[in-house]
């Protein structure tokens, strides 16, 4: 559902330098996890939505497909994310021919152009251009690994656009350190009532005042899933491990109904999301 890995560079800033650690997301692409990554779309990230190209100049229906997939995942970090920087990928150019790319790219950058018409000028201020394009999306070449120009283009500008998020203050804000002290302390689920007395206990906060302030930080940067009381008023006294979240969400979804009382993992993952009020409790009971 969601692979989580680690990237790190360096923005440099006058005459210095600043480490920027991006912990990178992969979102699995099956409908039945949408709504799930909706809660790492977030307004201190940086997102890429990518297109697979071969569908945009195939059969109608996988037009559709390609079409209706970029659409929703635009729309998703307009939602969630307006300010956020954001790019979209078209990979397989290795797999089309030079006519079939034109295609390609004139459907995608119609599409992109579509969704900006009404998306308004926000998303367009926070969307990620390549400077020797006019192109609205990156393509990549999945065949090379290296020595790739539309790779290339692509790296240059999500460094170039950290960059100036960081010096704009939209990415890379700073967080008390004493915050991460509680990174390693947490369980894969608690109250927030048992969170804070964990936070005070390893000095992460000195009222709990404080404590929706952390959570709400730790939130942004993927740490944890909590929403506070206008987001979720439901949910608002859990604090969970994404991680853990996403692995028993999974298991839910992974197996059909006739086989669920099979499988005792599938049967105690609901019962774990019951207990945090994500799940309605008549579900354990179907």
């Amino acid at each position: 559902a969601v692979n989580r890995l680690c990237h790190e560079f360096v923005v440099q800033r006058g005459g210095g330098g600043r480490s920027v650690r991006f912990e990178i997301f992969d979102f699995g692409g099956q409908d039945c996890y949408r709504q799930i990554h909706q809660l790492f779309i977030t307004d201190r990230a940086f997102h890429i939505v990518v297109t697979n190209l071969s569908n945009w100049c195939a059969e109608e229906k996988a037009l559709e497909v390609g079409s209706s997939e970029l659409r929703f995942w635009l729309t998703s970090v307009r939602c969630h994310a307006p300010s956020a920087p954001w790019l979209v990928v078209g990979t397989h150019v290795d797999r089309l021919t030079k006519a079939e790319l034109e295609v390609a790219r004139l459907r995608v950058n119609r599409a992109v152009e579509a969704f900006l018409a009404v998306a308004g000028d926000e998303m367009e201020e926070s969307r990620v251009a390549a400077e020797d394009s006019a192109d609205l999306f990156f393509a990549v070449d999945n065949s090379r690994t290296v020595r790739d120009h539309g790779v290339d283009r692509l790296r240059s500008a999500i460094e170039g656009a950290t960059r100036k998020a960081v010096e704009a203050g939209t990415l890379g804000q700073e967080m008390p350190l004493r915050w991460l002290r509680i990174a390693s302390e947490l369980q894969p689920r608690q109250h927030t009532r048992d969170v804070q007395q964990t936070a005070f206990k390893a000095g992460a906060i000195t009222s709990g005042e404080e404590l929706p302030q952390l959570l709400a930080a730790m939130r942004t940067i993927g740490r944890v899933v909590w929403f506070d009381q206008a987001q979720m008023p439901a949910l608002q006294d859990q604090v969970v491990d994404p991680s853990w979240f996403v692995t028993r969400f999974g298991r839910l979804l992974n197996f059909a109904r006739t086989d669920f009382h099979a499988h005792g993992a599938s049967v105690r993952a609901v019962r774990d999301l019951r207990d945090c009020g994500i799940v309605a409790a008549k579900l354990c009971d179907a």
